[in-house]
């Protein structure tokens, strides 16, 4: 929606696109994801601008989280090789879409890879391995704290990703050129 122009940088539905799915709801502007007719539950299912809002603020949040801490360790996403993404949440992350949004930073989607539910598994193994239990032990001495929510740092970068994909456009070559490609009509 947001390649398209259904959505601008700000989230806001744009009324004038010529298509049925967009409309005026009871929260306001909002875009037909699937109709009555197709849902189990017999009602429309509509991507709001609020819902647009709270995407915004959650992808903001942790892509301000990502540049605060790799400035504070005097690195940039042009330094980093490799992305791992673990948990239930990194299940489901569509990288590409992830980067188009502003939620990961724009680099090859091979530099990103998926390693599941690492916490039950380091758990696991570090309870039937004295020798990576003394790894894990080893990492917990040598790891150091942040508070993002006192950092003047991580709220710079916050306002600053409240924008699909981002204030900084430089930041995101690849999404500006698929918007390219997406407001041309495809060619």
């Amino acid at each position: 929606m947001f390649l398209t122009g259904v959505i601008d940088p700000k989230g806001k539905i744009d009324l004038a696109k010529k298509t049925d799915r967009v409309r005026v709801g009871e929260n306001g502007p909002e875009y037909v994801l699937a109709w009555a007719a197709e849902t189990a539950i017999g009602k429309d299912i509509t991507l709001t601008e609020p819902d647009v809002d709270n995407i915004i603020r959650t992808k903001g949040a942790i892509y301000a989280g990502f540049a605060t801490l790799l400035k504070e360790v005097g690195f940039g996403f042009a330094d980093i090789e490799k992305v791992y993404i673990a948990g239930g949440f990194g299940n489901y992350l569509d990288v590409e879409r992830a980067i188009t949004i502003g939620l990961l930073p724009d680099m090859p989607v091979e530099r990103f890879e998926f390693l599941g539910n690492t916490s039950i598994m380091g758990a696991y193994m570090a309870l039937l391995s004295k020798n990576l239990r003394k790894d894990v032990e080893e990492i917990a001495r040598k790891m150091t704290y942040m508070e993002l929510s006192v950092s003047r740092a991580f709220m710079d970068e916050y306002v600053s990703a409240l924008f699909l994909p981002h204030t900084n456009a430089e930041a995101f070559p690849t999404v500006a050129r698929m918007r390219e490609v997406a407001r041309s009509g495809g060619a």
